[in-house]
């Protein structure tokens, strides 16, 4: 009987040690819980081509700066920015940022790779503002560089294959010899218009230079006014006789009215 008793007694104890153990590291997790917070930022990138052949690059730079200095940042990073690149079309998380102490965080995040050829980049400047509360609990708000809160941060990239400038090789004039040719077409066909105007104006010329033969078996030159000579002589005639028969008939009634007026005296 008193070796149960004894074995009892020891499972008891070993309850009791294994709920104050367990009691324990249950204390200390919950208090490592209570004295940090983690956020996780996540970024989504959509990557379009309108191409045939495959973009050169689809891999792409964004940085996240702090907007107050002493910010906690993502492992790997310097004190002024975290750099980080996406390729293609992906979304997942960036980096964790882990927190100490309550208080409000702020940072932004940008696109920053450089200007290339066909690329439609997007430019868009996001902040993001973390609240961290007296009992370590996160909340995050995402805005648009115009104020406009967002739910998650996206960046949608495009590339459109550019036919790439003419280049010319040091040391030849090809190019340039090809421009003076183009160049100087225009006066080549001004300059054959000319001739041509001119050979036009050669042949009215020639034209009014043609002889004919006048009434009455003249020969000479004509000239621009065809007309018959003959007619205004016949005119000037028929116009010598009126008017010499209106002088007559005038003379013979002035002597009439001479000779009444002489009878009636």
């Amino acid at each position: 009987m008193s070796t149960v008793k004894r074995t009892a007694k020891s499972i008891v104890i070993c309850a009791v040690a294994l709920l104050v153990l367990g009691s324990v590291f249950a204390t200390g997790a919950l208090a490592n819980a209570n004295t940090q917070a983690e956020v996780t930022l996540r970024v989504n990138q959509a990557f379009t081509n309108h191409g045939t052949a495959a973009a050169p690059n689809e891999t792409f730079t964004y940085r996240l700066t702090p907007r107050q200095a002493g910010n906690p940042m993502p492992a790997g990073s310097s004190a002024e920015s975290f750099t980080f690149a996406m390729q293609g079309n992906v979304s997942g998380p960036i980096g964790t940022i882990v927190f100490n102490q309550a208080g409000s965080y702020s940072y932004t995040i940008e696109h920053i790779t450089s200007i290339a050829l066909g690329y439609t980049f997007d430019r868009e400047r996001y902040t993001v503002d973390i609240y961290i509360d007296q009992g370590m609990r996160s909340t995050m708000v995402l805005r648009r560089q115009s104020g406009v809160k967002v739910e998650n941060i996206s960046y949608s990239h495009s590339y459109r294959w550019i036919a790439p400038p003419p280049t010319t090789i040091p040391g030849t004039t090809t190019t340039a010899a090809s421009t003076s040719t183009t160049t100087r077409t225009p006066t080549t066909t001004a300059a054959a218009t000319t001739t041509t105007t001119a050979a036009t104006s050669t042949t009215a010329r020639t034209t009014r230079t043609t002889t004919t033969t006048r009434p009455g078996g003249v020969t000479g030159p004509k000239t621009s006014d065809d007309s018959n000579p003959m007619l205004y002589i016949v005119l000037l005639g028929f116009g010598a006789v009126v008017a010499l028969g209106a002088v007559s008939y005038l003379i013979i009634l002035k002597k009439r009215q001479t000779g009444r007026d002489n009878s009636t005296k």
